[in-house]
C-alpha cells in the first residue's frame, strides 16, 4: 500500500498545517458562545416587545447576539479574528454583569470558560497561532 498514512490519524495535515478535526476546547467555547447568543437574541426580543421602553438595551443584546454567531461562525472556520471576536465577546457580557455580585460570578465565569478553552494549544493551533 503506497499511503502509509492511518485513515484514522487526522488530527494533522500532510503539510504541517492546522489540524483538520475542530478541537474539542474550539467547541465548548463555539457552543457557549452560540447559547449567549440565541439567549441574548431572545433577550433582545423580549425588550422589543415588551413595554419597558429600554432601547438601549435592545441594541445592546442584539448586538451581542449578533456578534456572538459571527464568533461561532469564524471559529468554525478556523479563523483567528473568531477567537478575537469570541473574547470580546465575553469580555463584553463580564463587564455588563458587574452589577451584582451573582452575576459578576456568572459573566466572569463566562470569560474564563472563553478564555480557557481558546488558549489551549489545540485551540492556538487550530485558529493558526503558532
Amino acid at each position: 500500500m503506497d499511503n502509509d498514512t492511518d485513515p484514522d490519524d487526522l488530527d494533522q495535515t500532510d503539510d504541517g498545517g492546522p489540524p483538520t478535526r475542530m478541537p474539542y476546547p474550539v467547541k465548548v467555547a463555539a457552543f457557549l458562545l452560540g447559547t449567549l447568543a440565541v439567549f441574548a437574541g431572545f433577550a433582545s426580543i423580549a425588550n422589543t416587545i415588551g413595554d419597558t421602553g429600554r432601547t438601549h438595551a435592545v441594541v445592546f443584546l442584539g448586538t451581542v447576539a449578533l456578534a456572538a454567531v459571527v464568533a461561532v461562525v469564524g471559529l468554525f472556520r478556523a479563523r483567528r479574528w473568531g477567537s478575537y471576536l469570541g473574547f470580546g465577546v465575553a469580555l463584553l457580557v463580564a463587564l455588563a454583569t458587574l452589577r451584582t455580585v451573582g452575576t459578576a460570578v456568572v459573566g466572569i465565569g463566562f470569560l474564563a470558560a472563553i478564555m480557557g478553552t481558546l488558549m489551549t494549544r489545540s485551540a492556538k493551533d487550530w485558529l493558526g497561532f503558532a
